[in-house]
């Protein structure tokens, strides 16, 4: 199941990134495109595609364009956060061990 499949992560995902300006054309994309296979989706998918898009005033093209920019951002910013998770758990193992850097040794400071 990806993260956009269920229908309550679906609606996060809507809130967290609207609003945003509209896709801009590929045209006016810089540097080249990558052309990859065609994509094959079941008629059902393909119906749905299709009657999101037409609610949306775009193409099926563009309406699977935003929806992949929309996962790979996803993805990008999932895997910057595990990667700040990772770093934080490893600062607090040090510190724990006693090996943390000074700032962290000593009493709690009071602001």
């Amino acid at each position: 199941m990806t993260f956009l499949a269920h229908p309550l992560l679906a609606e996060r995902a809507v809130r967290l990134w609207a609003p945003r300006a509209p896709a801009a054309p590929a045209a006016a994309t810089p540097g080249p495109i990558m052309h990859i296979a065609p994509l094959e989706l079941p008629h059902e998918l393909q119906r749905r595609v299709a009657a999101a898009a037409a609610g949306e005033g775009q193409s099926p093209h563009a309406f699977m364009l935003e929806a992949i920019e929309m996962q790979t951002r996803f993805a990008e910013s999932r895997r910057d956060f595990v990667a700040s998770v990772h770093a934080a758990e490893q600062r607090a193992m040090r510190y724990a061990r006693g090996q943390g850097d000074e700032a962290m040794s000593g009493p709690p400071k009071t602001i």
